[in-house]
């Protein structure tokens, strides 16, 4: 069958494809319609159930308009809910007007079934209007800041404190998005078991966050990051907003302790995570950087942790907690809080915590939502506008050039040695014997930005002390690799 993506790929020219890597296709059909097309690979690999917005012009003077949407040419029409700006409502397929700038604001989500979407505008007399098509909103129903908030450590040893934790969030309405140490020795069968009845009572998103909550490197990287997203879908029925019976998804990696390492960023593209959040904060309020070689954005940091955890760090002042998040909603930004059940749960009562949730909280300009779907509009949104340019200061550091320690080391008879470059740039790596001989040239190449990763095998080299070397212009970095045999 020849998909709708196909039709109108033939039958645009190329000034469609400016964008390499351009995932959606819109024509405005004569009859009024529009007509959005999704790349079905890119549709397949992250579901996009949660609506996005489209800015549509509408004739000036206009009232009583309705909008409908469908899914294939011969579909049925159906009308989509008609909000307006003092409702509050989030994540659910709506039409909102605004009469006075001629602006129609209509979410609008792809059906599991068609890479297709159709809508129209409609007058009082169910006749089509002229429409133009103006792009689609940096968030959802075109609010002007956004609030997300993760949470670490569900397991059975914080099992007694996630649901009244949860229920606190959800009495707010805020969305949650809380990471699973997976392994069947951390979460038994009964916690799992609470994990589907707090998903099924709504505002949480499961995230992965390891089988056993290792530090770097991990023992068993395939296990610990791959392993955890199948005990996740193997365990618990997602909600509709994250899959079907055939398709699931687990878009965000909270990584233990905040660490992170290339071997872990090579996993996370195996099951198609979206986004890493490391720890702690430091402050960040802007989208990582898409990675287009790992098909994932870079890691990003929480806004602030809640709380006083017993190891350091946090906040529980609510006039700077409140503060924070005031600056990043004047400036447009993304407020990202983090916590931990076992710091928080006693504190559950304190004005810091309550006051700065009932702050945040119910407020019709801006948008809620779990941080997976926050980062899987951005991503099809972003497929429609130009390409994201600046890097936070964060993602400076976790970009810098760098070489980084081989895995495993020791190692017998293959290391993986993986390195970083902030930008293009002529790269050599090499490895050196103990008396600084030459072994072998690894790279001799000029390199794209972004993180790269080598073998290297000592099968017919004598165990003992070696060394890796690279230069990227005037960087140089040399680590040290132990082959036993």
């Amino acid at each position: 069958m020849v998909s709708m993506w196909t039709v109108l790929a033939v039958g645009l020219n190329g000034s469609a494809y400016a964008q390499q890597e351009a995932r959606l296709l819109f024509v405005q059909a004569g009859s009024g319609d529009l007509v959005i097309a999704i790349q079905p690979d890119f549709h397949a690999r992250w579901g996009f159930f949660y609506p996005m917005t489209y800015q549509l012009s509408v004739p000036s003077g206009s009232s009583g308009l309705k909008v409908e949407e469908k899914y294939s040419s011969g579909g049925t029409w159906s009308r989509l809910p008609e909000k307006v700006s003092s409702d509050h409502f989030d994540g659910v397929e709506a039409a909102r007007f605004d009469y006075d700038v001629n602006q129609a604001y209509v979410s609008a989500a792809f059906s599991p079934t068609s890479d297709s979407l159709f809508l129209r505008i409609t007058d009082q007399t169910d006749n089509a209007i002229a429409t133009a098509y103006h792009g689609i909103s940096k968030y959802y129903d075109n609010r002007r800041a956004a609030v997300t908030i993760t949470a670490d450590d569900w397991a059975d040893w914080t099992a007694g404190w996630y649901p009244s934790l949860l229920s606190i969030f959800r009495s707010y309405g805020l969305y949650v998005t809380a990471g699973v140490i997976s392994d069947g020795t951390n979460t038994s069968l009964t916690t799992w078991k609470q994990i589907q009845e707090q998903l099924d009572s709504g505002f949480v998103e499961i995230a992965a966050h390891s089988r056993t909550h290792p530090d770097v490197p991990y023992g068993d990287p395939y296990g610990e990051v791959v392993g955890c997203f199948d005990d996740i879908v193997n365990n618990v029925t997602l909600p509709g907003l994250f899959g079907t019976a055939s398709r699931k998804y687990v878009y965000v990696w909270l990584a233990p302790y905040g660490h992170y390492d290339s071997i872990i960023d090579s996993m996370l593209s195996l099951r198609s995570y979206l986004v890493s959040r490391l720890y702690p904060d430091n402050g960040d309020s802007t989208f990582g950087v898409w990675n287009g070689d790992r098909a994932h954005y870079f890691p990003i940091y929480p806004t602030r942790e809640i709380g006083a955890p017993s190891w350091g760090g946090g906040a529980t002042s609510l006039a700077y907690l409140n503060a924070t998040f005031d600056t990043v909603a004047s400036q447009g930004g993304l407020y990202h809080f983090m916590w931990h059940p076992q710091t928080v749960f006693d504190d559950r009562d304190k004005p810091y915590f309550t006051g700065h949730l009932e702050y945040i909280s119910r407020r019709n300009d801006i948008w809620y939502a779990n941080l997976g779907h926050i980062y899987l509009y951005h991503l099809l949104q972003q497929a429609n506008s130009a390409p994201a340019t600046g890097v936070t200061a964060a993602q400076r550091r976790l970009y810098d050039f760098e070489l980084r320690q081989n895995y495993p080391n020791p190692f017998n008879p293959t290391t993986a040695i993986s390195f970083q470059l902030p930008a293009v740039s002529d790269v050599k790596l090499v490895v050196y014997d103990l008396l600084g001989r030459e072994v072998v040239v690894l790279v001799n190449e000029r390199r794209d930005a972004g993180v790269h990763e080598v073998k290297f095998d000592g099968s017919n080299l004598s165990s003992g002390v070696y060394y890796s070397r690279l230069q990227a212009g005037s960087f140089v970095q040399t680590r040290k690799l132990l082959l036993l045999k």
